[in-house]
């Protein structure tokens, strides 16, 4: 009977040890592919000063055409299983006019971010389709989201995605499936840009 016991102790101990053997070594991978994602992104966009942060959250930070941007990258939930979470900040030089905000398809809607928006189409089906714009001025979004915006949003291919610009700061979250492929990071920062230098042309 004593051994029995025992046998089972140690065989659940042994399961235990495993599992969180299993993440440790789970968890260093992801962190791994993480900094190395945020090096070739650096790389590839010709950031200026950029400096990696690998302790806890990878994070890069650096300046991209003007902007200075602040780009992390974790593992969280997203629905009923985990993906890559991209988090892309930046604080403006200028006053956004209006409240933005701007959703992908398969984003879970979040009320208390549209409160006070309205919901704005294009006449663009594949863009309406795949895009949701919520704006405090429906003129002034039809205005920046042009049919080149509209396109270079629809080229992302992002479907998981959010961005909220208000007063002086635009963040975008994006998640994604791993491996994440960085010329996707790569394509979102340069349309986020674009974005923020219409938004400033516009409101000038």
């Amino acid at each position: 009977m004593l051994s029995s016991i025992i046998i089972i102790a140690v065989a659940v101990i042994a399961i235990v040890v495993s599992f969180y053997a299993y993440y440790y070594i789970s968890g260093r991978a992801t962190k791994k592919r993480y900094i190395s994602d945020l090096e070739q992104l650096a790389a590839t966009t010709q950031m200026e000063g950029a400096q990696l942060q690998t302790l806890a959250s990878p994070s890069l930070t650096g300046r991209y055409r003007t902007h200075g941007f602040y780009i992390e990258v974790a593992r969280k939930k997203s629905g009923a299983r985990k993906a890559d979470f991209w988090r892309i900040s930046t604080e403006l030089d200028f006053d956004v006019p209006e409240r933005f905000y701007i959703q992908g398809e398969a984003r879970e809607g979040k009320l208390r971010k549209v409160i006070g928006l309205d919901v704005v189409t294009t006449g663009d089906e594949l863009f309406d389709q795949h895009v949701l714009v919520f704006a405090s001025d429906k003129p002034l979004a039809r205005r920046i989201f042009n049919s080149y915006m509209r396109e270079r949003f629809v080229r992302t291919g992002l479907k998981d995605f959010a961005i909220e610009l208000d007063a002086r700061s635009c963040v975008m979250e994006i998640y994604l499936q791993p491996p994440t492929i960085v010329r996707t990071i790569r394509h979102s920062l340069e349309v986020l840009t674009e974005l923020v230098n219409v938004i400033k042309a516009v409101g000038d």
